[in-house]
């Protein structure tokens, strides 16, 4: 594998060539400083790389921007990874619409998150589907010239309004696009499900609660929903780009304890404010906690969520729904559950963040419930072990014996940040830069103990952003 970095930092290609070799010691990692050449771009035939690492910042008059259109405007152009040291949603949002591959903060880098994305970019490059435009109005026409993928990129799927890229995300049910709004130009991210070839009516019916619990919902704790609708070939959902990933890549990559507290709080604010809805998500994992580009973060997929008092197709009894790693013992039997089946799976969540793994594991989906109503909840390691108590009342098998409603557990996590910094003579808690947490979008911040304060717990204003009539 060849690698080619293109960045004006001697000392940062040095550290990205030694993070690349530690995961890669067969790897040809090559580097271009762009002032070294007079702003020349690099002639890619002549170094064949397999992927190219770009940076934003070159001190030359262009910008990595500027260099990414133009590597994506040249015949089998390589993937490409946009890196930055700026947190700015346009520029991540900008990349990834001129055809970047990936996206990393720079601050977010170590020798894992390179090598995640390296391979990523690698093992996906022939299924994205990469749109290839002409229209010299579009300034990023031919910013793409890699074949595209024998299915067509469904432009029609939500009418008039939006442009519809490439291909970003596939699920077994659905897939996402990246999609520019064509009133503003805005980048965002664009859920589709091809009703046309679905198996059961479940599927639709899953994907219009998703998209009116979703988009009833306006905090910075919540993906917001731009729009969605129904055509006759399909359903779409039109939401924020996440452009920073979700918590599963940052549990790949490590998370260090305070770090751990500090999400399993903002779970907590966003558990909170669903359930202030009357909502209960019933697939808390990972995958559905995302992070902005400034690092805070929103819940996201309620595709198999429910309100309370909910009957119906979605809530029969006896019928299992979730992610069996992180449901609680009465979702596992199929029982009624309430909000308090998400504190369980912030558990499983908090656990895994503070050890790495989860805490049961088995052969099979029906092995693996019966440890989640059977075994005891297993001992944090002792860098940790503080933090076992409210482990094992959000992991507690019966649900009278956790936390009675997530502000209890706010209120808990609070407490232990306020007792951290007092006893470390007045000084804040360390925030890692994983979670820069902005104070005027996410959580407020005390000022005098540097934690997280208690916001006040009041139901969301409802909104919604398109007709599920559409096209009807």
């Amino acid at each position: 594998m060849r690698v080619l970095i293109i960045d004006d930092a001697s000392d940062y290609v040095a550290l990205l060539r030694r993070f690349l070799l530690r995961e890669f010691p067969d790897a040809q990692v090559l580097a271009y400083l762009p002032h070294e050449h007079d702003g020349a771009l690099p002639l890619l035939g002549d170094l064949s790389p397999d992927v190219i690492l770009l940076d934003y910042q070159l001190e030359i008059q262009d910008t990595g921007l500027d260099w990414l259109r133009r590597f994506r405007a040249r015949p089998h152009c390589p993937p490409i990874i946009f890196m930055t040291a700026q947190g700015c949603e346009y520029v991540a949002a900008r990349a990834i619409r001129e055809g970047a591959s990936d996206y990393i903060k720079k601050v977010d880098v170590n020798a894992a998150r390179l090598a995640q994305a390296v391979r990523a970019v690698g093992a996906h490059t022939r299924e994205l589907d990469w749109d290839i435009r002409t229209d010299s109005n579009d300034d990023s026409a031919g910013a793409s010239t890699q074949a595209p993928d024998p299915e067509p990129t469904p432009q029609e799927a939500t009418g008039a309004g939006y442009r519809i890229r490439r291909r970003i995300g596939k699920g077994a049910m659905s897939k996402v696009y990246l999609a520019e709004r064509l009133d503003d130009g805005m980048t965002l991210a664009l859920k589709l499900i091809d009703l046309k070839n679905l198996r059961t009516e479940e599927v639709r019916e899953r994907f219009i609660q998703e998209a009116k619990l979703a988009s009833s919902i306006d905090s910075p704790h919540v993906v917001r929903i731009h729009d969605y609708g129904i055509t006759p070939e399909y359903g779409f959902m039109v939401m924020e780009l996440f452009t920073r990933g979700d918590l599963k890549q940052s549990i790949a990559n490590g998370v260090q304890v305070e770090d751990a507290v500090l999400y399993l709080l903002n779970i907590g604010y966003s558990l909170e404010v669903i359930h202030a809805a009357g909502i209960v998500h019933r697939d808390l994992k990972p995958e559905n906690i995302m992070f902005r580009s400034d690092g805070s973060m929103a819940l996201a997929d309620f595709g198999i969520s429910k309100t309370l008092g909910q009957s119906g197709l979605l809530t029969t009894l006896g019928k299992v729904m979730g992610t069996p790693h992180y449901m609680s013992p009465e979702q596992g039997r199929g029982m009624a559950v309430d909000h308090r089946t998400d504190l369980y799976a912030a558990g499983v969540i908090f656990y895994e963040m503070l050890v790495g793994k989860r805490p049961f594991e088995a052969d099979d989906p029906v092995s693996l419930i019966h440890c989640h109503v059977r075994d005891p909840v297993p001992p944090l390691p002792g860098t940790c072990k503080h933090l076992q108590p409210i482990l094992n009342r959000l992991l507690a098998k019966e649900p009278d014996e956790r936390f009675p409603d997530v502000r209890a557990l706010v209120d808990v996590l609070v407490d232990h940040l306020e007792a951290r910094a007092q006893a470390r003579h007045g000084q804040t808690a360390r925030l890692s830069h994983l979670i820069p947490i902005p104070i005027s979008r996410s959580i407020h911040c005390n000022r005098k103990q540097g934690v997280p304060a208690r916001p006040a717990m009041t139901p969301p204003p409802a909104r919604c952003h398109g007709s599920l009539a559409r096209g009807q």
